[in-house]
């Protein structure tokens, strides 16, 4: 029997960690479509695939990666600080729906007694927008953004700030992530990660990942997540 399952069926875990875009709504396409003429306004052409590898990745890491690449004259900050407001006006104008399945299983995470928090790499205004459109503002304990750590995805920073405001050990958690970065960094935050393949977040590689799912249906998820229900 796989390593999860022996643990689920120990009532190892007491909280959910997920990340946000990508996880719970398919927002990626929108920050796309976004940074390309972003891009190409300052003189840059990036491909889809070469912006994949960015997903969940700090942002100055990603400006900084693209500024030498282009030699843009621009000042990291002025970059990030334009991306910002872009990218919040990019999601007050859109119609935001939730992955589908994932506001289900969240209702019965918190029914079975999960502790739940937020841990991703974008604003907090912006997740606070996505929480509330979603109606799923209540549903979680403890939000981290990625403004509040020192070191973004794939560092362990945020995972292990969102375990701490959650009072729990890191081993006590599960994360929920959708890209390679967000998998390197709950592997490196020592918590077991469920992968979900998002086709809307590129061709990203999840195969450190200890569970794969592409649907919040999986089995294999509420197997490792719930207690089997009793026999009547």
């Amino acid at each position: 029997m796989p390593e999860p399952y022996l643990y689920a069926m120990t009532n190892r875990y007491r909280g959910v960690l997920f990340d946000m875009d990508g996880v719970l709504l398919h927002s990626e396409p929108l920050y796309w479509e976004m940074n390309r003429a972003f891009f190409r306004e300052l003189g840059g052409e990036v491909t889809y695939d070469e912006y994949g590898a960015f997903i969940g990745i700090s942002a100055t890491t990603m400006w900084q990666t693209l500024k030498d690449r282009f030699g843009w004259a621009h000042a990291i900050d002025e970059l990030k600080a334009s991306e910002r407001d872009r990218k919040h006006a990019a999601l007050s104008a859109a119609s935001l729906e939730p992955v589908a399945g994932v506001a289900p299983l969240i209702r019965k995470l918190r029914a079975q007694g999960y502790r739940l928090a937020i841990a991703s790499s974008s604003l907090r205004r912006n997740i606070d927008l996505v929480l509330e459109r979603l109606c799923l503002a209540d549903a979680f304990e403890a939000i981290v953004s990625g403004e509040e750590v020192q070191h973004g995805k794939p560092a362990p920073d945020i995972f292990l700030e969102a375990a701490r405001r959650l009072g729990l050990d890191p081993a006590e958690c599960v994360v929920i992530e959708d890209s390679r970065n967000g998998v390197a960094a709950a592997r490196a935050a020592g918590i077991l990660c469920v992968g979900f393949q998002n086709p809307t977040s590129g061709p990203q590689d999840l195969s450190s990942a200890d569970l794969r799912i592409t649907d919040y249906h999986d089995p294999s998820l509420h197997q490792l997540l719930f207690r089997p229900e009793p026999d009547v």
